[in-house]
């Protein structure tokens, strides 16, 4: 397993990841089965261990590539109304991946 933290870039002390909980963990389960297909993305195993703070979600992932790191975000961004969270300059940033 490969352990993920994903920092907000925005550091707006007015923004909460505990207040999206339920949309961030409806996003991973959506990637982690297939998405609007169905069909599981080619490069996320398996994800699990899914812990969200207040600027940072922690996740271990089971990857053969990184494809789906851009749809977290992206999904988050358009789905869930969370573009606020987006890096101030370029909105079509959200998260630091370490």
């Amino acid at each position: 397993m490969i352990h993920y933290s994903l920092t907000l870039i925005n550091k707006d002390r007015n923004l909460d990841l505990t207040q999206k909980r339920v949309d961030i963990e409806q996003v991973f389960r959506y990637i982690d089965n297939g998405g609007a297909t169905g069909h599981r993305f080619k490069d996320l195993d398996r994800y699990e261990a899914l812990q969200i703070r207040k600027d940072q979600i922690e996740v271990d992932v089971q990857e053969s590539g990184k494809s789906w790191h851009r749809r977290v975000g992206r999904i988050l961004a358009n789905k869930y109304r969370m573009r606020k969270y987006c890096h101030e300059k370029n909105k079509h940033q959200m998260f630091r991946w370490n």
